[in-house]
């Protein structure tokens, strides 16, 4: 199953977008919401494998 970081970051970012940005050039909008998307992806990633490492040695004394 992909992972939809940019359908994830727009609901992070769901009010949280200024009025002036709409005023910006498409090119521009473009450009921060790239690098935005980037810093998500790298932030959530790094997330994800913190908790699934935490997740791994919290399990292992449970196994049979």
């Amino acid at each position: 199953m992909a992972i939809d970081y940019s359908g994830e970051m727009s609901v992070v970012l769901e009010g949280s977008i200024p009025e002036w940005f709409y005023s910006l050039s498409v090119e521009k909008r473009n450009t921060i919401l790239n690098s935005a998307l980037t810093k998500y992806e790298f932030i959530t990633i790094a997330k994800n494998n913190t908790f699934l490492t935490y997740w791994s040695k919290l399990i292992e004394p449970y196994k049979k």
